[in-house]
């Protein structure tokens, strides 16, 4: 805080009077001018930690994005699996249903799943902080652009946990007495059957938007991480067939 202290000496004349006054303004811009450039270096500081962090942040949340890229390929080759051996039974093609072994950590396990969300403390931090506005323009709508695909994402998977929760209502129903695994397929309906294709058919299709939410995510790390051009998200969005690796069937159970 600036204080001014009365002079020490009486003023007799005008001089003394004018070169107080001339003394008192010096000062006062002379100690402005500090407290600016003080306050002027210490956002610079707090822009390039910001900048600094938001860069870690995009280089952590690129690795657990090419993760889930792989998980959710992982999860939709199992959901095809799912849907042809369901057809084959409502088709009459198949007397026994093989029931393929989930992948580890799928949406919806029980036992917890292993897709990971993305980390946005980093941002968080610094809107709660009012740090935003210390970045330029541009920069601060590119993270916040960045950062509401991280959202959709996030909002993506719920639904994903949420749809494949169906799947495991319906198999509920029909697990063989004492076990938490066994199918009692035999037991469906072809009513039962349809809807369980259904089920599948629906996560399946959920699976796909959040895969491509995923590609969205790896496209605009890849550009926080490099020039910061808004990447070319239109090839995501077309309709086009997932080029998915076939699960390994090697863990099958047949009912």
């Amino acid at each position: 805080m600036l204080e001014i202290h009365a002079p020490h000496e009486s003023i007799h004349t005008w001089t003394s009077f004018f070169v107080h006054i001339a003394t008192i303004v010096l000062g006062l811009f002379i100690a402005v001018g500090l407290e600016q450039s003080v306050e002027f270096f210490h956002h610079r500081h707090q822009l390039h930690k910001l900048q600094e962090d938001l860069q870690t942040e995009a280089a952590a949340n690129l690795e657990r994005s090419a993760l889930n890229l792989r998980h959710i390929d992982l999860d939709m080759s199992w959901l095809l699996q799912m849907r042809d051996r369901i057809e084959a039974l409502r088709s009459g093609q198949a007397k026994v249903f093989e029931y393929p072994q989930p992948p580890d950590g799928y949406p919806g396990d029980p036992r917890g799943t292993d897709r990971a969300l993305i980390f946005e403390s980093v941002w968080n931090h610094a809107r709660q902080a009012a740090l935003i506005g210390l970045l330029p323009p541009e920069e601060a709508q590119f993270a916040n652009r960045g950062y509401l695909v991280a959202d959709i994402y996030t909002e993506s998977m719920n639904t994903l946990v949420r749809d494949w929760q169906k799947i495991t209502a319906i198999e509920f129903q029909f697990q063989k007495t004492g076990s938490d695994a066994e199918l009692d397929v035999g037991r469906m309906s072809q009513t039962q059957l349809d809807q369980y294709a259904a089920a599948v058919a629906q996560v399946y299709m959920a699976a796909r938007t959040t895969k491509r939410l995923i590609q969205i995510q790896q496209a605009w790390l890849a550009s926080a991480l490099g020039n910061h051009e808004q990447p070319d998200i239109g090839k995501y969005l077309k309709t086009h067939v997932d080029p998915i690796p076939r699960y390994d069937p090697s863990a099958n159970v047949a009912f």
